[in-house]
């Protein structure tokens, strides 16, 4: 097998990791359809326009077969649409993005989650309370 079919092999592989379609693909990359299925070699030209569209993909894997599909700095995570993956720095700027009003309503609703597991706690004290009550009555009746 030549280098050229091993990158489009390997190209097909991260396609599917992706969850997207072999033409949505060709489209986001400015190719015409089928091009996976007929080019002979992929030029440099296409390969920036590849890493550029799609930044986690390692050029390394993708040229050689070596190391992991996706870079070291992308995080993967699964949602219930597709995959999706964050850079280290898309996670700084969600981090920095975050407001002070974001963090005290966190911290309220930690003093409510707080709050309820005390009230349940009393809740079952009182039931227990009221049990024990209630069966030395019922006993009480009895003799």
């Amino acid at each position: 097998m030549s280098d050229s079919e091993n990158i489009i092999n390997r190209l097909l592989l991260y396609i599917k990791y992706k969850g997207i379609t072999t033409a949505k693909f060709e489209r986001s990359v400015k190719t015409g359809n089928n091009y996976l299925k007929n080019v002979k070699s992929i030029g440099s030209d296409k390969l920036s326009k590849i890493l550029e569209i799609y930044p986690d993909l390692n050029i390394v894997w993708l040229i050689t077969g070596e190391g992991e599909m996706l870079k070291d700095d992308h995080l993967k995570f699964n949602s219930d649409d597709n995959n999706k993956s964050l850079s280290i720095n898309d996670i700084i700027k969600i981090i920095t993005n975050i407001s002070e009003a974001d963090v005290k309503n966190a911290q309220a609703n930690l003093k409510n989650a707080e709050a309820n597991d005390r009230n349940s706690k009393n809740m079952e004290r009182m039931l227990d309370i009221f049990d024990l009550h209630y069966n030395k009555n019922i006993e009480y009746k009895l003799a």
